[in-house]
């Protein structure tokens, strides 16, 4: 790593999909992270600009491995 800050994924939740994107990284930083959306294991790799994955439903739960060093906030 090239930098002191701790990388941030965002996400927001529109009706049944996911959005997410990472922040606080340098150029070029790309790593898969898993997240468990209602509990089932998904790797997912975020970039600077919002990606998408669908879901079940908009309540669905996620939360991220507590293995990876990343912070994550709901927009």
């Amino acid at each position: 790593m090239r930098t002191t800050n701790i990388p941030l994924i965002q996400y927001r939740v529109k009706q049944n999909t996911l959005e997410y994107r990472i922040k606080k990284t340098v150029d070029g930083f790309n790593i898969p992270v898993r997240f468990f959306i209602d509990d089932q294991q998904v790797w997912l790799t975020p970039e600077k600009e919002w990606k998408s994955h669908s879901l079940n439903n908009a309540q669905s739960t996620i939360e991220i491995d507590k293995n990876f060093y990343i912070d994550l906030e709901k927009k």
